[in-house]
């Protein structure tokens, strides 16, 4: 049994969010190596309100009305080129929303079937699932209910992500310069918005809030973006804050969207590219990365960074395939999982299950 694919509809719209030239320019594989941080600030909050430093500092985008951008953020780029990233974002989201509404149906389908025989596009979903949250075998109804809860939960997560850009429904306050934060005269292991006292806080852990903890080898490397919830607002809202640092501006160079003419798909078959070469350096990779990360929107289900990257994602998935509790599935709650399935999805014509882009209509390793 084949099912429907999930994005075609929504390629027809794509053509209508063309980022601005300062955001569009040639693919090319790019290091990874600025991973994203975020900041929960559970712990450090002095504070239970939290209101805007002064209303003409911020400024709701045109259709995304409750995502605030800061004036650091349109120094770098217009209100419209934001609505614009933010457009895009939301046809890559509804794409993986419907792609994740698929696997379920998929493995809800064949829940008593040994040895399904699944289309080049289901496989490719499935493929990359199997790869990300955990593999199974058809033939194991136990571990086919296990994976079933799994896709079913990261069908709600992809549902509140589409819909919360889609819907207008995420609170979120957009600042572009980590200059804006400073230690607080009262805490000196906190970090504040300057001049705003009723500030969110942010533990402080190292000199620069953009530079992220030693990690066990010692090594430490800067953040291209940071995440801070905070209770509330004057509004009663729930805002979340992302904070672009000075290292994300070489990274956002391009759009999923761009990948969808024929000289890339050419493109990446000839070379097999890997998916880190081909997502990273787009605003939808780290964006559905860092919104992941915010708790107005997604409650209980945000995520939490266990590991970046795709080879570290990829062995996530195998450590945690034991786990039958989808609260305590660590691939579920990663959000460089997720932002890499959401993307690796969006490209139709990659079979990513080994994190190369091979034409779907080959057969697949690494998966039963």
């Amino acid at each position: 049994m084949g099912f429907g694919h999930p994005g075609r509809a929504l390629l027809a719209r794509i053509g209508q969010f063309l980022l601005l030239a300062q955001v569009l320019l040639t693919a090319q594989a790019h290091p990874f190596y600025n991973h994203s941080i975020a900041y929960t600030g559970e712990d450090n909050h002095s504070n239970n309100l939290v209101e805007r430093a002064s209303a003409s500092e911020f400024t709701a985008l045109s259709r995304n009305t409750k995502m605030l951008v800061h004036d650091s953020c349109t120094k770098r780029m217009n209100l419209q080129a934001w609505q614009t990233v933010l457009d895009a974002l939301t046809v890559v989201a509804q794409h993986g929303q419907q792609t994740a509404s698929v696997t379920y149906q998929i493995i809800d389908h064949y829940i008593s079937t040994d040895n399904p025989t699944l289309n080049d596009d289901n496989r490719r979903m499935m493929d990359l699932f199997m790869t990300l949250y955990g593999s199974f075998k058809w033939d194991d109804v136990s571990a086919k209910n296990v994976a079933r809860a799994r896709a079913q939960r990261l069908s709600e997560i992809a549902t509140i992500f589409a819909n919360g850009l889609a819907k207008n429904t995420m609170h979120w306050r957009w600042m572009c310069d980590s200059k804006e934060w400073v230690v607080d005269p009262n805490n000196a292991n906190a970090w504040m918005i300057k001049n705003m006292d009723l500030s969110p806080r942010g533990k402080k852990e190292t000199s620069n809030i953009c530079l992220m903890p030693a990690n066990s080898n010692g090594v430490q490397r800067l953040a291209a973006a940071f995440v801070l919830d905070a209770p509330r607002d004057v509004a009663n809202s729930q805002p979340d804050w992302i904070t672009f640092c000075d290292g994300a501006w070489s990274e956002l160079k391009y759009q999923m969207h761009q990948y969808l003419n024929q000289a890339s798909v050419t493109k990446l078959h000839t070379e097999q590219s890997w998916i880190q070469s081909v997502i990273y350096n787009t605003w939808e990779r780290l964006l559905a990365h860092e919104l992941f990360h915010g708790k107005a929107a997604f409650g209980a289900y945000a995520g939490i960074d266990y590991q970046y990257g795709w080879n570290d994602i990829v062995q996530l998935a195998k450590d945690s395939n034991a786990e039958t509790d989808v609260n305590e599935h660590k691939p579920l709650k990663n959000n460089d999982s997720f932002s890499y399935w959401l993307n690796g999805v969006y490209l139709t014509y990659c079979n990513f299950s080994n994190g190369q882009c091979k034409p779907i209509s080959q057969p697949t390793t690494g998966n039963p």
